[in-house]
């Protein structure tokens, strides 16, 4: 599954004097307070902000590397057998995983 574009907008907030960025994560809404109206007077300077985190949330949507135990327990899931006969292969699949892998 691809990571998609990240999305969100910029919006003033009349009660704090603030400017925020609003975006979905996770399918929960976010916000960020980008800074107040003395620190970005207009709402170009609050996008030009945004786009910055923007970037970093790309950034680092790109460099989720799954560890070790994830894809032992993504095999698990998707290759070995939960009943029938070839649970006994399974046993002896998890056996070798377990002496080939060293958990902490």
């Amino acid at each position: 599954m691809r990571a998609q574009k990240p999305k969100g907008s910029v919006v003033y907030n009349r009660s704090r004097a603030t400017w925020n960025y609003l975006f979905m994560e996770s399918g929960k809404r976010k916000s960020r307070k980008l800074g107040t109206l003395p620190d970005l007077p207009t709402k170009a300077d609050a996008i030009r902000k945004a786009e910055v985190l923007k970037r970093e949330r790309r950034l680092v949507a790109g460099r989720s590397v799954p560890t070790v135990a994830q894809l032992v327990e993504g095999y698990k899931a998707e290759r070995m057998p939960k009943a029938g006969f070839r649970i006994y292969a399974s046993s002896r699949d998890r056996s070798r995983l377990s002496a080939q892998i060293e958990w902490p």
